[in-house]
């Protein structure tokens, strides 16, 4: 899939935090975004996530663009994971956030407990799946959120 970025402008009443971003991103690049604290960064990675609006401009993903597509929302968040910078996590086991995304998605318990098996070893925390995730130091709580956003982009290829 290939994300263009085009004129993309935000503002939040008169403040605006973002003015004419441009950019595209190739199928399987590894793009990044850098830059001081308060200069849009999460904003702009809101807004390819369609958790906002943006005030002007359009992100397209091969050539169609989602703020427009208000019936394919759904499809397409489900096509999509974040982590923030501050990681949220349930009131519930590690295996069990990490397993949300996958649940809403419709995957049965096999497919389920492979990924998160897979997840935790990957992450570094085989053997943390009972453990409630809000009891966790905050890097563990990171790296659950993480296998969270990567279990459902894994899915994704696999099946």
């Amino acid at each position: 899939m290939m994300i263009e970025i085009r004129g993309i402008c935000k503002s939040f009443g008169r403040k605006e935090v973002l003015r004419d971003v441009n950019a595209t991103i190739n199928d399987g690049e590894i793009f990044t975004i850098i830059g001081p604290s308060g200069q849009g960064k999460s904003t702009l990675l809101r807004l390819i996530n369609l958790l906002d609006e943006p005030t002007a401009g359009q992100i397209l993903f091969d050539g169609m663009d989602i703020h427009r597509e208000k019936n394919r929302r759904m499809e397409l968040q489900r096509m999509m994971a974040m982590v923030f910078q501050k990681p949220v996590v349930f009131n519930s086991s590690v295996s069990d956030n990490i397993a949300t995304g996958l649940r809403y998605r419709g995957f049965d318990r096999r497919i389920i407990r492979e990924q998160i098996d897979n997840a935790l070893d990957v992450i570094g925390m085989e053997g943390f799946g009972n453990r409630k995730a809000r009891t966790l130091s905050g890097g563990e709580m990171q790296r659950v959120a993480l296998a969270r956003a990567m279990v459902t982009e894994v899915i994704r290829h696999i099946y």
